[in-house]
């Protein structure tokens, strides 16, 4: 408060050169949300009226109908600005998922959808690349979200996709049981995949698995504090669902192992795979 003349210099120039006072941190709260708490108290309205006048302000998208009051309390003889729909980049999207930021994610997610009207392809193509990490991540809503909004087969890899395999078996590999939930309710998810050939490892070959082998070959070994992690679960969804028949569960890999072969080899280090190098 003792300088604040000072403060609020370095403030309008970092707007002035570009600084998006719309960008949420992790409580969902923009540059201009905190600055409206701030001004509350000091009772000074020269800075928001500076950020009104030199950029576009979003009221609407994060914490709305708290800065909406505060806007209204502060500044009676404004209007509200409009609300104008965002051109939101693919890399801005990812950065969410990436973080796991599933509210912001789904606050932008109409926009960056009417940003890519043009190019349909390109927009389920970036989709598929979103669900991928929400595999990897562990964001349920976001999974959710994309699978609700945009049809994705649930049995490819995305293009430029981290992983080698689909996904399905990401969330499995992961233990992320409630994405694996929300993946057992689309036809596209299939029990059974082929991983392509790694360039990486030359003694490497097409290797067929299915989702019972990597669950089997995973729950119960590894201890995390993340309670959205549940092998088990992810094992008993899996065990349940009609699309895991019998040739599924007693298929061999391309060591030779079911999954049953994985669930007996759990505790031991004898498993063909652990003799391998890892392939991910």
């Amino acid at each position: 408060n003792e300088n604040y003349s000072d403060v609020s210099e370095c403030i309008k120039t970092l707007l002035r050169s570009g600084c998006n006072p719309n960008y949420p941190n992790s409580d969902s709260e923009t540059p201009f949300f905190n600055l409206l708490k701030k001004q509350s108290k000091l009772n000074q309205k020269d800075l928001v009226k500076f950020f009104l006048d030199n950029s576009t302000i979003d009221v609407y998208t994060y914490r709305s109908d708290e800065m909406i009051d505060l806007f209204k309390l502060q500044m009676p003889q404004r209007k509200l600005p409009e609300q104008t729909i965002q051109n939101i980049d693919p890399k801005f999207m990812f950065s969410l998922v990436v973080q796991r930021r599933e509210n912001e994610f789904e606050a932008y997610f109409k926009a960056f959808k009417e940003s890519c009207s043009n190019n349909l392809q390109n927009f389920v193509e970036e989709c598929a690349k979103f669900l991928e990490m929400a595999a990897i991540k562990g964001a349920p809503s976001i999974a959710e979200l994309l699978l609700e909004k945009v049809s994705i087969d649930l049995s490819t890899r995305a293009a430029g996709a981290t992983w080698l395999y689909p996904p399905s078996f990401i969330a499995v590999m992961n233990g992320f049981y409630q994405i694996v939930e929300t993946f057992l309710q689309q036809p596209s998810l299939k029990f059974n995949f082929v991983k392509p050939k790694n360039p990486d490892f030359v003694l490497d070959k097409d290797s067929p698995t299915t989702l019972m082998h990597e669950v089997c070959l995973r729950f119960g070994r590894e201890g995390t504090n993340d309670v959205s992690v549940d092998y088990q679960k992810c094992f008993d969804l899996l065990i349940n669902d009609p699309r895991c028949t019998p040739s599924v569960i007693n298929l061999q890999d391309s060591y030779g192992c079911t999954p049953l072969h994985y669930t007996c080899l759990l505790y031991t280090s004898t498993s063909p795979r652990d003799r391998q190098k890892s392939r991910m």
